[in-house]
């Protein structure tokens, strides 16, 4: 189920806008939830993060222990590989976290050849939730030794000085509460709302007259490709102006959004 239903959309971010196709029809709800679904997952994708709480799983072992919230949905990603460098010298392992905001301290296995999983004492789990980092490092007033309980192959691996593959599995949740995102983190929302309004604003606005001004049209042969061209620049667009709006509100809340340490940069056509 979306984060923002149809309500909050037609009535915040559209402001109870008609739409109507290029025949003057009206447009059809099911292209307004059809957008809103597919930039809600695009919005999550692109800057990794969740709107819902989600639980994490990088790699897919069955790890020993009680699993991080059972009654929540499950994300797989890929398992981190072990780097031979990792404790080298002064080093301590640093992981990045694919997807945020990370919640809770999370459940960290070293996966060797031969062996089982291998838990890391929580003691030695440090994150950065809002940089989605990760780190190894002993803390604590008794710090449990580092786990060693490897088969011999196990330690051939580490001591090899080469890299393994999936050897970093871990479990944590993430991903913004209701709470979350009706208090400090709502311009998250708000930011949805508008990506979500403007990607239903373009095709709402190519009706009957602006289509006047579509300067050309191609498709692929494969009719799943297409482009349209509009003359003026777009300008054409019946919702132009607050489109535009929308577009520089964008822009200031995502260099405050990259400011706060969190997630990859999202361009705003």
């Amino acid at each position: 189920m979306p984060v923002l239903t149809a309500d909050t959309l037609r009535n915040t971010y559209l402001r109870d806008m008609q739409f109507a196709d290029e025949h003057g029809r009206p447009l059809p709800a099911v292209v307004i939830e059809s957008k809103a679904k597919s930039v809600e997952a695009a919005f999550q994708r692109r800057y990794g993060m969740r709107l819902s709480p989600t639980v994490v799983r990088m790699g897919d072992l069955t790890l020993p222990g009680t699993p991080v919230r059972p009654d929540l949905p499950r994300k797989f990603v890929d398992a981190q590989p072990y780097d031979p460098r990792s404790f080298e010298g002064d080093r301590f392992v640093s992981l990045d976290l694919p997807i945020g905001p990370v919640k809770g301290r999370p459940r960290v296995f070293l996966q060797l050849p031969g062996s089982r999983p291998i838990e890391w004492s929580k003691e030695w789990v440090q994150v950065r939730k809002r940089a989605r980092v990760l780190q190894l490092y002993p803390m604590g007033q008794t710090v449990n030794l580092m786990p060693l309980q490897a088969t011999s192959l196990g330690f051939m691996a580490l001591m090899g000085g080469r890299t393994i593959p999936n050897a970093w599995q871990i479990e944590y949740e993430a991903g913004y509460t209701e709470d979350d995102l009706a208090g400090e983190d709502a311009d998250v929302l708000n930011a949805l709302g508008m990506l979500t309004a403007i990607a239903v604003m373009i095709p709402g606005s190519i009706d009957l007259f602006a289509a006047k001004g579509i300067a050309g049209l191609s498709a692929g042969v494969d009719g799943l490709s297409n482009s349209t061209q509009l003359a003026g620049g777009g300008q054409a667009l019946r919702y132009a102006p607050i489109i535009q709006a929308y577009k520089d509100e964008l822009t200031s809340w995502e260099r405050m959004y990259q400011h706060r340490g969190v997630g990859m940069r999202l361009a705003v056509l």
